[in-house]
């Protein structure tokens, strides 16, 4: 089954259309800690931890809400909460770090290998939920996966972040106020990553053919 740029972005867009009040909910609430850390002005450091934990426990729970989305399942605010309510967290935890130290360290070194990086490991958060492996394994699995679909895994993420971001920054700026960013990157949030869960459920039914409702079955 193959795919291109305009299939994955539709999938995204009406997953995140038919999804939007739960995934935006529970993105809203995930990204609160690092709003409070903005109005306190907590420091740098303090900022930098509190975001990237965030960040990846939304990951976790978007991430299984998306791959329900995707197989006709449409998951509540609740259940998406509850979703990082789960015992091998800490294996999630240590995958988000790695992937976000090395990416962050890849861009500002010289760019293209954090580039390079990002789209090796596009899919692991997915591959890890999914098929239980350990970090390294859903980091080899991911980049198993993207092989030979990396320069469009990489522009399709980046058609969508890029121009989200400058926005984000603009009406920031011209704002001046944390809500304002805050919103916008709840929504932001909402829409890569479950771009990243259609990319893994592409990838999967290009290389092995399975269905959406099959991947999803595996999380039962």
């Amino acid at each position: 089954m193959t795919w291109n740029l305009d299939s994955a972005l539709v999938t995204t867009f009406t997953l995140v259309r038919d999804n939007f009040a739960a995934f935006f909910a529970v993105a809203l609430l995930f990204n609160a800690p690092s709003l409070v850390v903005g109005f306190v002005d907590g420091g740098f450091a303090v900022a930098l931890v509190v975001s990237v934990v965030t960040h990846i426990l939304l990951t976790v729970s978007l991430t299984i809400g998306a791959l329900q989305a995707m197989a006709g399942v449409r998951p509540g605010f609740t259940v998406l909460v509850q979703q990082i309510n789960r015992p091998d967290l800490g294996k999630l935890l240590a995958l988000g770090i790695v992937q976000n130290v090395v990416i962050m360290l890849g861009l500002i070194a010289f760019i293209v290998p954090g580039l390079y990086v990002l789209s090796l490991w596009m899919v692991a958060m997915p591959a890890i939920v999914v098929e239980r492996s350990t970090v390294g394994g859903a980091l080899d699995r991911s980049a198993a996966l993207t092989r030979e679909r990396r320069w469009l895994v990489l522009g399709i993420f980046a058609l969508v972040a890029v121009p989200a971001v400058l926005a984000i920054e603009i009406l920031g700026a011209l704002t001046g106020i944390f809500i304002v960013t805050w919103l916008l990157e709840a929504a932001l949030s909402t829409v890569l990553v479950s771009l990243t869960v259609v990319l893994y459920a592409l990838l999967r039914g290009e290389k092995e053919g399975v269905t959406p409702q099959q991947i999803a079955a595996a999380l039962d």
